[in-house]
């Protein structure tokens, strides 16, 4: 072998090995920007902060944390038909305590905005319920376009729809990307006859990001990371991920988990 044979050799092992490493230190860099929150601060913040909300914010210390710092949280509500107001509350986990009327009212960030998961909306108390949440917002000088008002009762939804308030059509539970291609079908085609009444988006996992994309592409959409269980290869690769769909124009709000000094309820 002669001489030149073993520099080329030799150069392009050095140049494979120095670009190893420049890979290497990329891939560090940017992992610590990850754990540091410097890749949210410097993208997030400045190119889609409208777009993250904080999930189950069903506490009135928990709402004073956030509000400052995000465009919107997500409450969970039930309607109580004996009382005619909203209890704050996730089941199973209880009652909190508190009305959706003084959890709005301790609130002195007038921008922000509401997701209300409505976990019992139905046939029997729509109409109730719209009522009082119409009251709410004109009692608290509250605009209804600050409010998301989200369930898989689709039929009753379209009554909120026409009054003002954004609304978001509550897909399948846990995710359409659990579901074998043949249920998928059949979930595709329930969805598409609940699409019959209106509602503003359409709320899922974040993993169905893929599915809605395909299946709705012209509906906007609100997603949630809770309760994730995302594979990926690394946290540079789910970051990344997490950033081509929250670029997405037709993805309006990405709920999140943050730590918080208080606890989530």
């Amino acid at each position: 072998m002669n001489k030149k044979v073993i520099f080329t050799i030799l150069a392009v092992l050095t140049i494979g090995m120095l670009a190893y490493r420049a890979k290497e230190y990329i891939e560090y860099k940017v992992n610590n920007m990850i754990a540091s929150g410097e890749l949210i601060d410097k993208y997030y913040t400045k190119v889609i902060q409208d777009k993250i909300w904080v999930h189950r914010v069903n506490s009135i210390e928990r709402l004073k944390e956030t509000s400052p710092l995000y465009s919107g949280v997500e409450v969970d509500i039930l309607y109580i038909p004996e009382k005619n107001n909203f209890d704050v509350s996730h089941p199973p986990a209880g009652s909190t305590g508190i009305t959706l009327f003084d959890y709005l009212k301790s609130n002195p960030d007038t921008s922000t905005k509401f997701w209300l998961d409505f976990k019992n909306l139905d046939s029997t108390n729509f109409s109730d319920a719209l009522k009082r949440l119409t009251y709410i917002c004109q009692d608290l000088a509250l605009s209804k376009d600050k409010f998301i008002v989200e369930s898989n009762q689709t039929k009753e939804l379209q009554a909120f729809t026409d009054s003002g308030f954004f609304t978001s059509y509550y897909l399948h539970y846990p995710g359409l990307y659990t579901l074998s291609e043949e249920d998928l079908q059949i979930e595709l085609d329930k969805i598409r006859k609940g699409m019959q009444y209106e509602t503003t988006y359409i709320s899922a996992p974040f993993h169905d990001y893929e599915i809605l994309r395909k299946y709705f592409p012209d509906k906007e959409k609100l997603l949630w990371m809770a309760e994730s269980k995302l594979k990926f290869r690394d946290n540079m690769q789910q970051s990344l991920y997490a950033l081509k769909v929250a670029s997405d124009p037709k993805v309006k709000v990405i709920l999140y988990w943050v730590e918080m000094d208080t606890p989530i309820l």
